[in-house]
């Protein structure tokens, strides 16, 4: 299961919503029932660094994150979304939005198999710091 999996089923639950994550900052997810924060603790860089690496196309995976902005589609089991990257010296942000018939298209496109909602991890397996557990809250 991708770490992204469950708050992206969250996102998709409102056609309209804008899931964005930032260093230092938890997630927050901007829709039609206002500004919600399915993940309240901050996030390092490296956390935010790892879930997107997850679900990164294979031909970004090996070099990910790039520096500057990346945007690419992601298949998660609750639907398509469009990922936008950014990566400005030790901060990182993403942007992610449902991938619908009004939004334009990236020209990548990233399959992943089927995984099921629950726990998230962030982070890396071998970097310092090791791994961060958080639960996705529902709205």
């Amino acid at each position: 299961m991708a770490r992204l999996d469950a708050i992206i089923q969250l996102l998709l639950a409102d056609p309209d919503g804008e899931l964005s994550f930032e260093t230092g900052q938890g997630a927050t997810l901007i829709g039609s029932r206002g500004r919600q924060a399915p993940i309240k603790q901050p996030l390092t860089t490296e956390q935010i660094v790892g879930a997107f690496a997850e679900i990164a196309p294979d031909d970004l995976r090996l070099d990910f994150p790039r520096p500057g902005q990346t945007t690419f589609n992601f298949m998660s089991p609750a639907g398509p979304v469009k990922v936008q990257f950014e990566l400005d010296g030790d901060v990182a942000r993403a942007k992610v939005v449902p991938l619908a018939s009004g939004r334009p298209a990236p020209p990548r496109e990233a399959a992943d198999e089927g995984r099921g909602p629950g726990s998230v991890a962030c982070g890396r397996s071998g970097r310092a710091g090791g791994t961060s557990e958080f639960r996705v809250l529902a709205p």
